[in-house]
């Protein structure tokens, strides 16, 4: 289960956090309890509720929030292959493992801009310490991956 002191290790030591052994298990379980948190407070705080009730409100965001850390983690691990990066499997693990923050915080009007910020840095620290990689190198894969995750939700929207 999370553990409150790695998780305020995660937030505020990320390097640190990501030099010890990690599995991909462990961090897709924080991400499901950080997901369904997340889901909840958007629901809640947004009013989805009221116009399509809860549960399937709920069930909607959960969703979106899945289909897009599959998406941008996908896209970012192959940016990342790219640059020399070795493993998929331990890139999606720290894909999952930082956006933990922004599921935490990133329901708040304003915060959530900070704190996606603060992820996205977390992200280009870990694949750097998992992988042993530039923090320019794995700064790129992240650009490069949230640049054509991007285009590939815009391409959704417009077609």
């Amino acid at each position: 289960m999370i553990k409150m002191k790695k998780l305020r290790e995660l937030i505020t030591k990320p390097s640190k956090f990501f030099k010890k052994k990690l599995s991909l298990k462990e961090s897709l379980l924080w991400f499901s309890i950080g997901s369904a948190f997340f889901s909840i407070m958007v629901v809640l705080v947004n009013g989805y509720a009221k116009s399509a009730g809860f549960f399937k409100s709920f069930i909607t965001v959960y969703a979106l929030v899945w289909v897009s850390y599959i998406i941008v983690s996908g896209i970012t691990s192959l940016s990342a292959i790219s640059l020399h990066a070795k493993s998929l499997k331990k890139i999606f693990m720290v894909f999952a493992y930082s956006m933990i923050p922004f599921m935490l915080f990133g329901w708040i009007p304003y915060v959530s801009i900070l704190v996606l910020v603060w992820s996205l840095s977390t992200t280009f620290i870990g694949i750097s310490e998992v992988e042993r990689m530039s923090y320019e190198k794995s700064s790129l894969a992240v650009a490069v991956g949230i640049f054509i995750s991007t285009l590939v939700f815009i391409s959704m929207l417009v077609y």
